[in-house]
C-alpha cells in the first residue's frame, strides 16, 4: 500500500496523511527548515506538539494564503470547532513556480478533489521513491527548486515513529524544508481521562530506516 498518493490540481498538490474525514486523531510528524526557508503556514501545532491532522498542501508561494483559507473550509466540513485533531490548522507549504490563474469555482474544485481523492485529469503523476527496510516502508516525494533553499522534501514512514525519530530522518536531508510523518501510530481522543498507549519503534528498527532513507536521498539527481 502506498503511503504517499498526492491529489493533484493545477494550482495545488495535496498529500493526504489519512482520509480527509477520518475520526479525530493526529499523526506524529517533524520538520526541519534550512537555508532561510520561510514559505510555510499552519505549522504552529507541528512545532509545539509534533503532530498534524491536516493534509499537507503544497502550492506556489503567492497562493499560500488562499490555500490556507480553503484548508480552513475543509476543516469546517469535518467539524465546525476545528480542533487540533480535526484538521486545524491547515499545513501549507510554498513551492517554487508561477501561480496559475485560478478558475471562478476553484474552491469547490479544490474541496471536491480532496474529498474524493481524485486528481485533475491530464496532470502527470508525481514521482515517489520507495524503500523497504525489514517490514517498514519509506516513501519520499521531492519538490525541487532552482536554489536548494527553496526545495521541499516530504517523507512518509509506515513504522510507529515518534517526533524525535522523525526528526532524525529529517536531519539526513539538506532541502530547504524536509517534513516527515509516520502512519504506524496515531494520537486519538480518550474517554474518561483514560491513559493512551502509544507504540514506538526500537532503536535497531529505526537505524535500519535511517540507512534506507540515506540511500534514497543519496540517489537524488544532482547529488
Amino acid at each position: 500500500m502506498s503511503l504517499l498518493e498526492p491529489v493533484r490540481l493545477p494550482f495545488c498538490d495535496v498529500v493526504m496523511t489519512e482520509d480527509w474525514d477520518a475520526p479525530p486523531g493526529r499523526r506524529f510528524a517533524a520538520f526541519r527548515a534550512r537555508h532561510g526557508f520561510r514559505w510555510m503556514l499552519g505549522h504552529v501545532v507541528l512545532e509545539e506538539f509534533g503532530t498534524i491532522s491536516s493534509p499537507i498542501f503544497l502550492a506556489p508561494r503567492p497562493l499560500l494564503g488562499k490555500i490556507y483559507d480553503v484548508g480552513i473550509s475543509l476543516g469546517h466540513r469535518r467539524d465546525r470547532e476545528m480542533s487540533v485533531d480535526l484538521g486545524w490548522p491547515p499545513l501549507c507549504i510554498g513551492v517554487e513556480g508561477e501561480a496559475p490563474e485560478l478558475p471562478d469555482a476553484w474552491q469547490a474544485q479544490f474541496l471536491d478533489a480532496v474529498m474524493s481523492g481524485v486528481s485533475t485529469a491530464g496532470i502527470p503523476s508525481l514521482s515517489v521513491q520507495r524503500r523497504v527496510a525489514g517490514g517498514d516502508a519509506l516513501e519520499v516525494l521531492r519538490f525541487p527548486a532552482a536554489e536548494r533553499a527553496g526545495s521541499v522534501c516530504i517523507v512518509a514512514c509506515s513504522a510507529p515513529l515518534l517526533p524525535q525519530h522523525l526528526g532524525r530522518l529529517c536531519d539526513l536531508d539538506d532541502s530547504g524544508l524536509t517534513l516527515a510523518f509516520a502512519t504506524g501510530n496515531r494520537v486519538t481522543r480518550q474517554q474518561n481521562a483514560t491513559a493512551q498507549r502509544v507504540t514506538a519503534t526500537s532503536e535497531s528498527r529505526l537505524s535500519a530506516l535511517v540507512d534506507a532513507l540515506a540511500g534514497v536521498l543519496a540517489s537524488a539527481p544532482g547529488r
